[in-house]
């Protein structure tokens, strides 16, 4: 199967085509605005890197959030049309998801970078299923990493926490989200809710439209 794998929902615009297990092209551009200017030209770099058209494509993955709300419209937007135009099906991959695969058979808590000062958050017990995702105070986060024991921290907002927890384990950095969510989307079964392209953002916008007088 291959997989063309969008992310722009995080810290960075990145961009790869895999297949079976194997990436073909790869780009990432660190990054927290400006991903509507670069993400169609990465694309276009990465699929002719991979001398690949995207009729050649199986699927497109996108990871869905949480995490920037201009980010990660930007990247459901441009799978979305990527999908329909190339009549592929789009898959949208939750970044929680992706720590996890990183990191299966941990009693492992993700933390997500927010930029504000509740932080997105998911525990994943080892033997039983994930608690729903929060959004949580570090102070809040430090006083449930206690009660837990052989707990693991993983995601990309561990910065706010290793002065907070510093003998606590932290997950290092397998991969790209960006190839992960490629392995997963290669698995997602089509039609299951919880691969479909729509944002999952956990707080409200920043900014929202007045009410129609």
């Amino acid at each position: 199967m291959r997989v063309l794998s969008l992310d722009s929902a995080s810290g960075a615009c990145a961009v790869c085509v895999w297949q079976d297990g194997r990436v073909l092209a790869q780009a990432e551009e660190r990054m927290e605005r400006g991903q509507d200017a670069r993400l169609i030209p990465l694309v276009l770099e990465v699929m002719a890197k991979a001398k690949t058209d995207f009729t050649q494509l199986d699927r497109i993955a996108v990871t869905r959030g949480p995490g920037s709300f201009t980010g990660l419209r930007i990247g459901l937007a441009a799978a979305r049309g990527i999908g329909m135009a190339a009549e592929k099906p789009v898959i949208g991959i939750n970044r929680f998801t992706i720590f996890r695969e990183q990191n299966l058979d941990k009693n492992l808590f993700i933390i997500l970078e927010s930029k504000r000062q509740e932080l997105f958050c998911q525990f994943y017990p080892a033997q039983t299923n994930a608690a729903e995702p929060s959004m949580m105070l570090p102070e809040e986060i430090v006083t449930f990493a206690r009660t837990q024991s052989n707990l693991t921290l993983a995601g990309d907002a561990l910065h706010h926490l290793r002065q907070l927890l510093p003998s606590m384990p932290y997950a290092e950095k397998v991969e790209p989200e960006v190839i992960t969510a490629s392995i997963l989307a290669s698995r997602a079964a089509l039609g299951d809710p919880d691969f479909l392209p729509r944002p999952l953002y956990l707080r409200a916008p920043d900014v929202t439209m007045l009410a129609a007088g």
